[in-house]
C-alpha cells in the first residue's frame, strides 16, 4: 500500500514548490484567525513533521518500539518560522520530503511491520506512518494552496 503513498509524495514534491511560489506575501503570512496558524507556519509544521516522521522511519529499524513525538504548537513557536525566508522554507520542505520519499522506498517488507510508539504508547508499524503521514500532508497542504486528487 506504500507504493501509492510514495507516488504521492514525488507528485507533490514536483507541483507544491510552484504553488506556493505563485502566492503573495501577504497570503502566506496572513493569519485568518487569533491563535491560528499562517499558511507559512503550516509548512513549517510541515517541515516539523518531516523531521520527525523521518526519526521514526530510520529509528524504527534500528531500535525496538522508540517512543518518538513532540510538540507541534512550540516546535513552530520557537523556530519562528514567521520570520523564515519563505524560499529557503519550500526548499526545506522539498528536501525534507524528497529525503521521507528515499528513506520510505529503502524499507524493506519485513521492517515495515517495525514500530514506533507515540506519546499515548500505541504501537504504530513503519508501513502505517508512512501512509498517515502522507495523509497529513494532504491535509495541511490543503489549508495552504488548492489540491488536487
Amino acid at each position: 500500500m506504500i507504493e501509492t503513498s510514495l507516488q504521492q509524495i514525488l507528485s507533490l514534491c514536483d507541483s507544491v514548490p510552484g504553488q506556493i511560489r505563485n502566492l503573495g506575501n501577504d497570503e502566506i503570512c496572513e493569519k485568518r484567525f487569533e491563535g491560528t496558524w499562517s499558511k507559512k507556519e503550516i509548512l513549517g509544521h510541515l517541515c516539523d513533521s518531516a523531521f520527525v516522521n523521518l526519526q521514526r522511519l530510520i529509528r524504527g529499524q534500528v531500535e525496538t518500539a522508540p517512543r518518538i513525538c513532540y510538540d507541534q504548537s512550540k516546535w513552530v513557536k520557537v523556530q519562528n518560522y514567521e520570520k523564515y525566508d519563505v524560499e529557503e522554507l519550500i526548499m526545506l520542505w522539498h528536501s525534507l520530503n524528497k529525503h521521507f520519499y528515499h528513506i520510505a522506498y529503502s524499507i524493506d517488507d519485513t521492517a515495515l511491520n517495525f514500530v514506533c510508539l507515540n506519546k499515548e504508547g500505541d504501537k504504530l508499524t513503519l508501513e502505517f506512518l508512512i501512509d498517515d503521514y502522507v495523509s497529513h500532508l494532504h491535509h495541511h497542504l490543503a489549508q495552504i494552496i488548492p489540491l488536487s486528487y
